[in-house]
């Protein structure tokens, strides 16, 4: 509900949603429903741009649990819906990859 959102405070909001992934949320949920997973939400809400959603993506980007390769009942993983948008989205795409570089460990190490 807070990342679907058609107006949001920048400032206020993402210390509120560390609170929730810090109470047990699930960074990963898959709604079933039109939105997918909290970063598809965000991504799907193209009224606002990677810089302004920046401070949302800092917190969830912070966090190695994060799954940005794992398909959504949408058909696509964060990462995939990210290059399919295009120069809309190339913010995110950059910090999916490079997030899914940072915490995949290598197959040596499994």
């Amino acid at each position: 509900m807070l990342l679907s959102a058609t107006s949001h405070n920048f400032a206020a909001e993402p210390a509120l949603l560390t609170r929730l992934l810090e109470g047990g949320a699930d960074i990963n949920a898959d709604t079933g429903d039109r939105w997918g997973t909290p970063l598809q939400t965000l991504a799907r809400t193209f009224k606002f741009s990677d810089e302004e959603l920046a401070p949302f993506y800092d917190v969830l980007f912070a966090r190695p649990e994060l799954d940005v390769t794992t398909h959504s009942h949408k058909g696509r993983s964060i990462t995939e819906s990210a290059q399919a948008a295009g120069e809309a989205r190339a913010g995110l795409l950059k910090r999916c990859l490079a997030h899914a570089q940072a915490n995949t460990a290598p197959l040596e190490s499994r």
